[in-house]
């Protein structure tokens, strides 16, 4: 299994294994309207991989001006 994950690790324990994601939730606001224009892109970019390429732009953006 540890050939093929690509995010997250893998976790042995006495009751199984974990596979975990690595991967947290992140809550924010937006009107209503943003929003739909976010499901929009969502739909047509494949999701989470489009949401965090964005959000870890805008962090890199913010940081050059900072």
């Amino acid at each position: 299994m540890k050939l093929f994950i690509t995010a997250g690790h893998i976790v042995s324990k006495f009751e199984g294994t974990l596979i975990d994601t690595g991967l947290s939730p992140v809550t924010f606001y937006l009107p209503e309207g943003k929003k739909v224009e976010l499901v929009k892109h969502l739909e047509e970019k494949g999701h989470q991989d489009w949401l965090v390429n964005v959000a870890g732009q805008a962090m890199e953006d913010n940081a050059d001006e900072e």
